[in-house]
Formats: structure tokens, sequence, C-alpha cells
């Protein structure tokens, strides 16, 4: 009686590679902007973008303390097809506004930039607790410091739906807002923190926009 034992073994083999195909998917190339970029790996970020390309995936806002009276501030929106809009107040050089695009690719790999850097589960107040706790070992030693004109940079993303890794639950219509002052000057001084070094290397993606070469100025 083979052909049974034959049939039960094809029958637990096929049941075990379906099994493993739902866990395991394969990295894809970048998809359309209006599809979901599956996440390749256990570690690595998946999301939606938004179907309207009028809603700003991306807001990117500098505020300068000692420039708080000015007519406006450094502004950056990126869109869901791609198209990235840049304000450049007037006491910048580049003072202005300017439009360019951005590929799919780009736009995905500008997004994972910052999901991968940890921006979507930035916790301040942990943080903040963080720095107290790091500058209170300064003092203890002697050691002060302080910024005297501060600088926040304060960043919105919304994805209608979002998974930090395969693993992870499914968040929808997720707004993240994300606020810091000084992240320059943090990354450099505590540089064994690890949510301000994610954060400041998300930000420097981010900061690589306003220098991006097909920027053209519109007004």
């Amino acid at each position: 009686m083979l052909w049974p034992i034959l049939w039960r073994g094809l029958w637990h083999f096929t049941g075990a590679c379906l099994l493993l195909a739902s866990f395991v998917q394969p990295a894809v190339a970048a998809p359309p902007v209006n599809l979901p970029a599956m996440a390749a790996g256990l570690n690595q970020s998946g999301f939606r973008l938004p179907g309207d390309a009028t809603v700003p995936v991306i807001e990117y806002r500098r505020h300068i303390a000692m420039l708080a009276n000015a007519p406006s501030q450094l502004q950056l929106q990126v869109y869901a097809d791609g198209r990235v809009h840049v304000h450049f107040p007037v006491y910048m050089k580049k003072a202005g506004d300017y439009d360019y695009q951005l590929s799919a690719t780009e736009l995905v790999q500008l997004i994972r930039s910052l999901t991968d850097n940890g921006m979507m589960e930035f916790d301040p107040l942990a943080v903040q607790q963080q720095k107290r706790s790091y500058d209170n070992r300064m003092k203890a030693r002697g050691e002060y410091f302080a910024v005297s004109d501060a600088v926040e940079s304060v960043v919105t993303i919304r994805l209608p739906w979002y998974q930090k890794s395969l693993l992870s639950p499914v968040q929808t219509n997720l707004v993240k807002n994300f606020s810091w002052k000084n992240l320059e000057q943090d990354a450099r001084r505590y540089r064994d923190n690890t949510s301000i070094q994610s954060a400041a290397a998300a930000m420097q993606a981010l900061d690589s926009l306003l220098q991006h070469p097909a920027m053209r100025k519109v007004k």
C-alpha cells in the first residue's frame, strides 16, 4: 500500500510549504506609491501611502527661537505622488518656494529612512528623562551644558497603514508628530543615546531634501 503513504507524505509536505510561505515574504522592488511597501524582512518596516496625492505624507518645519517674529520659517512637504515643496524663509540665502519630484524608489527609501530609524516609535518623555539622568551625572563631575538659541525640528508623518516589522501589529490612519529642540547639538552631546542618534540620522535624510539637485524655484 505504497500510494496512501506517498499521498500522506505529499500532503504534509505541501502543508508545511504553505505554512512557511505565510511567514516568509520575498524582497520586492519599490512598489507604486499608492500600494503597500511590504516589509522585506523581520526588522524592516512596511507601509501604505495615502491615495490622495494632495495630502502631505511628510511635513517638516524648523523653528528658530531668535527668529520667532520672522514672517515665515523653513517648511518642507512631501506628497504621496513624490512631489516635494520647499519654502525657504526670507532670512535664508535660497529664500523662496521650490518644487521637485522624487521617484517612487526615492520616496520609499525616504520613508524607510524615517521609520527604520525609529522616528515612529520615538518617545520624547523617555528620552528627556535619559538626558536628565546623563546631565545630572555630568553636573556631579562639575560639567555644565546649555544651548542659548533653540532650534526646534518638527516633523509630521501620515500613513494610512504602517507595520514596524513583519511580526508587529498593523497600525492604521497613523499620524506621528515628532518635535525636538537642538537635535543636532544633542546628537553630539549624547553619543550613547540610540534614540537621539537615530532621530538625528532620520533628520539628516530630511535635510538632504533641502539640497536636492532637481529643486527648481517656482516663487
